[in-house]
C-alpha cells in the first residue's frame, strides 16, 4: 500500500490528477485505484481521506485493497470530493451488447461527465 506523501511537489500532482482523468473513462479501471490515486492527489491518509469523505476508514481501506463490496452511496461519498460520479451507461461497443443480450451484465464506466472532462483536456481547453 502506498503511503500518502505530503511533500509531493505541484508538478507530480498535477501530474497525477491529469492521468486519473485520462483514466476515468476507461472502462476497465478498478475503482480501487481510482479511489487511493485521488487520496494520495489530495495528500490524505487514508484515516483523513475517509474522515472528509464521512467513510470509516476500515471500510477505505477494504475498498483500497480491493477486498471490499462496497455500496453505491458509499463509493459516491468517495468520489465526491473530486466532482466525479458513479454512473450506468449504455454500452456501445457491439460486444458487450452482444453479451447483455445474452443474459450477462454489461460493464460500467464512472462517468460521461469525466469522459467529456478527459476529452477537453486532451485537446487543451
Amino acid at each position: 500500500m502506498r503511503r500518502v506523501h505530503r511533500s509531493l511537489q505541484p508538478e507530480h500532482i498535477n501530474t497525477l490528477r491529469a492521468q486519473l482523468n485520462a483514466q476515468i473513462p476507461s472502462n476497465d479501471l478498478p475503482i480501487a485505484e481510482v479511489i487511493r490515486t485521488m487520496r494520495l492527489i489530495a495528500k490524505r491518509s487514508q484515516s483523513e481521506y475517509a474522515k472528509l469523505c464521512g467513510v470509516a476508514p476500515r471500510v477505505l481501506a477494504e475498498i483500497e485493497s480491493g477486498s471490499a463490496n462496497p455500496r453505491l452511496a458509499t463509493l459516491q461519498a468517495l468520489l465526491r470530493p473530486f466532482a466525479y460520479q458513479m454512473g450506468v451507461v449504455r454500452a456501445t461497443d457491439p460486444t458487450i451488447v452482444t453479451a447483455t443480450k445474452r443474459g450477462a451484465i454489461g460493464k460500467a464506466r464512472v462517468s460521461p461527465d469525466a469522459a467529456k472532462a478527459a476529452r477537453k483536456t486532451k485537446q487543451g481547453r
